[in-house]
């Protein structure tokens, strides 16, 4: 019997290469019409969305991430010219030598852009940052935004089980849920810092002497 999971595993099979080639069109009109930076920005859209949609690994060396990061930045800068600040701050040798859960890094970014500056006046800025302590890299996210209160921040920290939440877990949760799962023995692994009107930090700690678990 085709189960929903399924169906929509298949859906999503479909989509990207219907997007993907729509992408390209749209830049070729921008070539044609000589419009620069709309065709620069489609340049961009197809890169991320080929990026996030070509990586089947589940854990992928912090290069990837940090690519998609600079694609996402771009479309971010384009989005919101005027009134988002972002930076991003991780040292070369680190891109190769440590392997993190792919897809851990845009969605906070995401979530950032989606909550943290909704009604929010002023100028918005986002850090990403990522360096070693010891064994360990350090993942951080920090805002300036409308930040959280305590009981927001242990609801996210303690999810539902995956069943008994709805099925379209999206963004942080996302990634929370994610990162328990392959880090089972380390519930430091992700940590919120955050007060009401004070931004938010999000921080990834993972132990790079240890092996994440991927049994299923």
């Amino acid at each position: 019997e085709m189960t929903q999971v399924k169906l929509t595993a298949l859906k999503a099979q479909m989509n990207p290469h219907f997007l993907f080639n729509t992408l390209n069109t749209g830049m070729q009109l921008a070539i044609v019409e000589e419009a620069d930076r709309t065709g620069e920005y489609m340049e961009y859209l197809a890169l991320l969305f080929r990026h996030n949609i070509r990586n089947k690994d589940i854990i992928v060396p912090l290069r990837h991430e940090i690519e998609g990061l600079k694609y996402y930045f771009y479309i971010l800068k384009v989005r919101f010219p005027k009134n988002l600040d972002l930076t991003l701050d991780c040292a070369e040798e680190l891109l190769d030598a440590c392997r993190v859960p792919v897809s851990i890094l845009q969605p906070l970014v995401e979530n950032c852009v989606v909550h943290a500056f909704r009604d929010r006046e002023g100028q918005g800025a986002i850090v990403v940052r990522a360096e070693m302590q010891r064994a360990d890299l350090v993942l951080t996210v920090s805002d300036n935004g409308r930040g959280m209160d305590e009981q927001t921040i242990k609801k996210l920290l303690h999810p539902l089980p995956i069943d008994e939440s709805s099925s379209r877990v999206m963004g942080l949760e996302n990634v929370i849920q994610r990162l328990y799962f392959f880090y089972p023995d380390d519930p430091e692994v992700i940590r919120i810092r955050s007060e009401v009107g004070q931004g938010t930090t999000i921080v990834i700690r993972i132990d790079t002497e240890k092996e994440p678990c991927t049994a299923f």
